[in-house]
């Protein structure tokens, strides 16, 4: 078995959620990110533009202090008035050239030397306003923008690491406890002995397990069934086959001490009688063992020519009809479909023929025919027999019922046999009298 198929649903659950909780995190924390970078950016755009605005109107011939010494605010000015000479600079590290295109410009300016004589160039982020008496440069460096845009990212990337990693906490929790359910079955069953059958009573079971605890209730009480059945099954033939036996194992005896001659092949006789009646006897149980439960009801159905499979059975039947001198008579020439199991209908048919050739006298007949009525496929079994008396009918169709026994070969289960298929192919069985008052006459309806 593959290794597939051993995983667990909440394994494959987790699979397939968390991964997709990291890619939504992910798409959502970058979507933030540059959110945020863009705000950040603007938010600092404001910042020189607001700065530029304040000291536009600013008097700086008398000003003799500096306006933007606060480290804080990152910011730099460069004042010039109206022909380029400079009348305010904050630092001696910026140079930004008069005819700097107004409003925002991205402009690159040479520090000036250090102590070492090295000269930078610096990247920075202009905002020139120009009045009728002055132009003013606010500025700030790139570098120190993108440091900012990339703190803002990393707050913004461990609020989502940490979003993420509660979300997968709760999805974890979460499946485990959906799944609670099924671990809860699982001990239920496995409480269970292999006879206790009884229904799975929950009655706050999930939504999603109601339909699979009624197919499981259900599977439970057909095994029910079939056990109860077998059971059943077990114990009548324990106590049929004990009267054939012994009347075997008795014919036995007296053949032994037969001396030869007529009284021997009477006993030989009746010998190979008993031996055909426990063998016949052992064939009904197995048959009905394995169509009662369940059994032949689980098998697929087909659909199946139940003419055809009757005239088969005759002519499987005739030489024992021509034995007895009995005639056998189908009527209904069209096919009739029906959907079934085969065996099991063969089995039906077999044990009606059977049935009605076993009571019928020598010269008689068996009458056979098939109609289509109302949806439903009907064959009709009759003969020339004793019959059944109206009060027996009922439970003739049970197993090891035999009414005229007489000298015919039974095992009192043909009928009941019968009565199983038809009950497993959801039709019906009638008993009556023959054509003429006389006999009986079976009639079995299935669905057509």
């Amino acid at each position: 078995m593959s290794r597939r198929a051993h995983t667990s649903i909440a394994r494959r659950l987790l699979w397939r959620l968390l991964p997709a909780c990291v890619l939504i995190g992910v798409a959502l924390a970058a979507a933030v990110m540059a959110l945020v970078a863009r705000q950040t950016s603007e938010l600092l755009d404001y910042q020189l533009e607001q700065v530029a605005r304040v000291l536009i109107d600013h008097d700086f011939t008398r000003l003799n202090v500096p306006l933007v010494d606060d480290p804080a605010a990152h910011l730099d000015v460069q004042v010039l008035d109206n022909h380029g000479t400079r009348l305010y600079r904050s630092g001696n590290e910026v140079d930004v050239p008069f005819d700097s295109p107004l409003g925002f410009s991205r402009q690159f300016s040479r520090t000036d030397p250090d102590e070492d004589g090295q000269i930078d160039e610096v990247v920075l982020r202009v905002f020139t306003l120009r009045s009728e008496f002055r132009t003013v440069q606010v500025m700030q460096p790139w570098s120190l923008r993108d440091e900012l845009v990339r703190e803002s990212g990393v707050r913004v990337l461990l609020a989502a690491v940490l979003a993420m990693s509660l979300l997968g906490l709760v999805v974890a929790l979460s499946v485990r406890s959906a799944l609670r359910p099924l671990t809860r079955l699982h001990d239920e069953l496995g409480r269970r002995g292999a006879v206790l059958l009884t229904p799975i009573v929950w009655p706050d079971a999930p939504a999603e397990l109601q339909r699979p605890l009624t197919a499981l209730n259900d599977l439970l009480a057909r095994l029910q069934a079939s056990l109860e059945a077998h059971r059943h099954l077990v114990a009548d033939a324990a106590h049929q086959l004990r009267t054939p036996l012994a009347a075997v194992r008795l014919q036995n005896d007296n053949l032994l001490r037969t001396p030869d001659g007529p009284e021997r092949e009477r006993a030989q006789q009746r010998l190979g009688e008993g031996i055909d009646r426990l063998q016949r006897l052992v064939a009904q149980l197995l048959a009905l063992a394995r169509i009662e439960g369940g059994g032949a009801a689980a098998r697929p159905r087909e659909p199946i020519d139940l003419r055809g499979l009757v005239a088969q059975a005759l002519m499987d039947v005739a030489p024992l009809a021509a034995q007895r001198e009995v005639e056998l008579v189908l009527d209904g020439a069209r096919p009739a479909s029906v959907s079934g199991d085969a065996t099991g209908l063969r089995m039906l048919v077999d044990n009606l023929i059977d049935n009605a050739l076993k009571h019928s006298p020598r010269g008689g007949t068996v009458w056979l025919r098939l109609s289509t009525e109302g949806g439903q496929v009907r064959l009709v079994v009759a003969d020339q027999g004793p019959g059944v008396p109206p009060a027996d009918r009922e439970r003739v169709l049970q197993r090891f019922v035999r009414l005229h026994a007489g000298e015919q070969i039974g095992s009192g289960l043909g009928l009941a046999i019968v009565a199983e298929v038809v009950r497993q192919h959801q039709g019906s069985v009638a008993l009556g009298d023959g054509p003429d008052g006389h006999g009986l006459q079976v009639v079995v309806g299935l669905p057509a």
